[in-house]
């Protein structure tokens, strides 16, 4: 390899640690957002957990919010490992790194301390003021000049090769301590989330062992349940079937341009069932569908519209209280289970603009938002059009 290619790999290498170091900084920020992320719905399903035990008769929504925080639990030992594989990948191909930077700075030393040797043994043997005057020529003057300054160049750059060599190492080496701190702080926040699942693990199956006491209520709860869900489905589809013979204001709406772009519905909220069919999770051989998600929200009981569009139908069901209905085009959003609705049938609705509040008085429903998405006749799952 020539020494212009040795200095350009040299200077190439430190440009890329440049970009590559912040790039390490930025995956330890996306980590630890997504970390602190799932910590607070953590700490946010225990504050809906001890105030959820204190009602009568919440039993499937205690049972829900332990399924949920285990949920988080998982996903954040999840993140932990991916985490750690990361590190572990990472600190491999910096020692890989090391081990060639130390064998290119031991080169690249005993190169300069040869050219150094070698200056100093010409030192007395060379007159230069001597050896240009001792020229035959001007041409012959002017290539020993050339070639003293070639000498001195090679010279100078093997020592910016070294020192750019050094300076990489150091990177480098700060790198694999800090990646090694990194790798013990999660090892051991790892092993700590994994004590609490195990607990929390523990702590649903007590739960549900006392739950079969009261199969029969909860059954009866389930069918209930179902025959609301199936009175909200007839009066989505009785408006679908409505609407097309009328025009809408917003039938070239963007809604489904913006597939997971669109605003959550709420605030400090824990997604307590999700869309589609599942196991119950205390009932053995019972499966319970949901149309949409169900949201168990804290302190803040406002619902917010997610989309641009028009306020269809306000309608009562049974069991959901009052429920309401925004089109945007072909797509709708459901939000039921309110208690005060800030809107009126008809009326042109902003995305982020206040529509409702849920229902927070006592019963099993307190403090849920049920939330659904129709592409047309259609249910989709709302999870996968929300922002994350």
């Amino acid at each position: 390899m020539t020494n212009i290619k040795k200095w350009y790999l040299s200077n190439l290498f430190l440009f890329v640690l440049a970009f590559f170091v912040p790039l390490i900084g930025q995956d330890m920020s996306s980590f630890s957002k997504e970390k602190d992320r799932l910590l607070r719905d953590i700490e946010l399903t225990n504050s809906l957990l001890e105030s959820t035990r204190k009602a009568q008769e919440n039993e499937l929504q205690v049972i829900n919010l332990i399924q949920a925080k285990i949920f988080s639990r998982q996903k954040l030992i999840e993140t932990y490992v991916s985490k750690l594989d990361d590190i572990n990948l990472a600190i491999q191909k910096t020692d890989s790194t090391l081990g060639n930077l130390e064998k290119d700075i031991l080169i690249g030393k005993k190169e300069y301390e040869k050219l150094i040797l070698a200056a100093f043994k010409r030192r007395n043997k060379m007159d230069f003021t001597l050896f240009f005057l001792s020229s035959e020529s001007f041409n012959q003057a002017y290539e020993r000049y050339r070639m003293i300054n070639e000498l001195n160049r090679y010279r100078k750059s093997q020592l910016v090769i070294l020192s750019n060599t050094y300076q990489a190492y150091n990177i480098q080496k700060k790198k694999l301590d800090d990646l090694k701190m990194q790798l013990k702080v999660i090892i051991k926040d790892n092993l700590s989330e994994k004590d609490q699942l195990a607990t929390e693990q523990t702590q649903k199956e007590r739960f549900v062992k006392d739950l079969k006491s009261k199969e029969r209520r909860l059954l009866s709860e389930i069918a209930e349940k179902k025959k609301q869900s199936e009175l909200l489905e007839a009066k989505i589809r009785e408006l679908i079937l409505a609407s097309k013979s009328s025009k809408s204001s917003y039938s070239n709406s963007d809604f489904g341009k913006n597939k997971g772009k669109l605003l959550w519905p709420v605030s400090n909220a824990i997604i307590l069932s999700y869309f589609g069919e599942h196991d119950h999770p205390s009932l053995k051989g019972v499966k319970v569908k949901n149309n949409g998600v169900d949201f168990k929200l804290g302190s803040n009981y406002r619902v917010s519209n997610i989309f641009e569009g028009e306020v269809s139908r306000i309608v009562s069901i049974p069991g959901y209280n009052k429920a309401i209905i925004v089109r945007h085009g072909k797509f709708l959003t459901v939000y039921a289970n309110m208690d005060v609705v800030y809107m009126k049938a008809g009326q042109h609705v902003k995305s982020g603009e206040l529509l409702v509040e849920v229902f927070k008085h006592e019963g099993i429903n307190s403090g849920v938002l049920h939330f659904e998405i129709w592409d047309e006749n259609s249910k989709v799952n709302p999870v996968e059009w929300l922002k994350m």
